[in-house]
């Protein structure tokens, strides 16, 4: 019994969030981000592609590891030799 008063106390916090976060986030982003609105708006301007048959994605979510990894981390060569050792 003790379970199922578990997995309904974790349901009901995950239900009052969902409920309370159309709520809340606005009053957040006006208050509290409200200095950040031109880094926010810059960010969206910035990474924003489109791409075809999708339509407007973060650039992030490409995983294009060119245009966004760091050049100073080397990919590992595999071999085909590796697995003998």
């Amino acid at each position: 019994m003790e379970t199922v008063a578990s997995i309904v106390c974790v349901w009901q916090t995950f239900l009052m969030e969902e409920l309370l976060s159309p709520l809340i986030t606005p009053f957040i982003l006006c208050f509290r981000l409200r200095h950040k609105a031109a880094d926010i708006i810059d960010f969206y301007h910035k990474f924003t592609v489109d791409v075809t048959g999708v339509g407007d994605v973060c650039s992030f979510a490409q995983m294009d590891v060119q245009k966004h990894g760091n050049p100073q981390v080397k990919s590992v060569q595999w071999h085909a030799d590796v697995s003998r050792r």
